[in-house]
């Protein structure tokens, strides 16, 4: 009947799980066969749910780097609240 897929927000979260930090793009690569239809799924968007998660704890900054075009890319890591939080959502 509908095909529902998990929260966006909760996706990039749970992408992080595997303890590999990220950054919006790497995330962006790995969700496209998911999402990458959607209307949402673009980097400021993907970088504003992550900004949202950090704010509540569940993801932390790793590293940045700055990209050819001169832009921040940051990292993030879930912490272990974060993962506490996934699991007890499921």
């Amino acid at each position: 009947m509908f095909n529902m897929k998990p929260p966006f927000r909760m996706m990039i979260a749970s992408n992080l799980t595997d303890g590999h930090p990220r950054n919006s793009l790497e995330l962006m690569d790995e969700l496209r066969p998911l999402y990458g239809t959607e209307r949402q799924f673009t980097r400021e968007v993907v970088e504003s749910h992550l900004q949202s998660l950090k704010a509540v704890g569940i993801v932390r900054d790793d590293e940045a780097e700055v990209d050819a075009d001169g832009r921040l890319l940051v990292r993030y890591a879930i912490t272990d609240f974060g993962r506490d939080k996934l699991r007890s959502s499921l």
